[in-house]
């Protein structure tokens, strides 16, 4: 993750430009929606806000208050919960979490993923079990392409006009690049990925790894040849692959090195594997079973 270490005098100069960048998306809205939409939105954005405000004293309470063995392993975190930019996000997410529906490879939670399991029927003989898990997603994301990703994926639907999209964009922009935050006695500002913690970041990820599904791989000859499914949680990846092993780690490596920072750890069996807080098990007439973890 990248990072600045900020100034009082950057402060200063920054908070009046997020103020001026608000004020725009603002009047962007108002010009994008009627009057009564508008209000309705402005309601539930006051909602929102009155709500964020009664848990801020306690979010700041404590949101610095480190795991121990965070700091044992030299990894202390820093959410992005009660932040400036928190009450934008949670907007931000209600916009773009109905989307979501429309990515193919789209897991909503673990019982989603028990009923695509369900519609597998027989899988073929020597086939592997197979888990992916992108390392560290949120941090890696580079803010411009997740922005183009994002303005990608709004320009393929239709539920939106082309003003809200834009507002969308110019929100996440502003999200993304203006994240600064305090840990111990100094300022920093994240200038890569998204903040852990961030109610937009779910969708926001989604929303990349759906990008980078379409380009690096359904459009794969061995992900054509081999991978009858694929389905994600975010970034957990679950995969049945019909081809040796030669064919699953040449998949692995080529997609591995599609992006700089974006890298995959892989886990696959022939018997039975662990994806999100299930177990899912390939039985005797080669038909899948599940358990789940207690």
């Amino acid at each position: 993750m990248d990072l600045i270490l900020l100034t009082v005098d950057y402060l200063h100069k920054e908070i009046p430009i997020i103020e001026a960048e608000i004020m725009s998306i603002e009047s962007q809205l108002r010009n994008t929606v009627s009057q009564d939409e508008f209000n309705k939105i402005k309601t539930n954005i006051d909602k929102t806000m009155m709500e964020f405000q009664t848990q801020l004293q306690e979010r700041k309470r404590l949101k610095f208050i480190r795991d121990s063995d965070d700091y044992q392993r030299g990894r202390p975190i820093v959410a992005s919960t009660g932040s400036l930019l928190s009450p934008l996000a949670m907007v931000l997410e209600k916009i773009l979490s109905p989307l979501l529906c429309h990515i193919p490879s789209y897991l909503r939670d673990t019982s989603h993923f028990l009923s695509a399991i369900r519609d597998v029927g027989i899988v073929p003989a020597e086939c592997y079990l197979v888990t992916l898990d992108v390392n560290s997603l949120y941090t890696n994301i580079n803010n411009t392409d997740g922005i183009k990703a994002v303005k990608s994926f709004l320009d393929d639907t239709t539920e939106f006009n082309l003003d809200l999209k834009e507002f969308c964009i110019a929100l996440l922009t502003l999200i993304l690049t203006k994240n600064f935050f305090l840990f111990e006695d100094d300022f920093f500002i994240q200038l890569n990925g998204t903040a852990m913690g961030s109610n937009v970041a779910p969708p926001y990820a989604n929303i990349f790894m759906a990008d980078f599904e379409g380009k690096f791989v359904y459009t794969h000859v061995l992900f054509q040849q081999f991978c009858p499914l694929w389905k994600r949680y975010i970034d957990d990846i679950f995969l049945i692959w019909n081809g040796d092993l030669d064919s699953l780690f040449s998949f692995y490596d080529s997609i591995n090195k599609s992006v700089d920072r974006l890298t995959f750890s892989i886990q696959h069996d022939r018997k039975s594997i662990s994806f999100l807080d299930t177990l899912v098990t390939i039985n005797d007439d080669r038909s899948l079973s599940t358990d789940l973890f207690c």
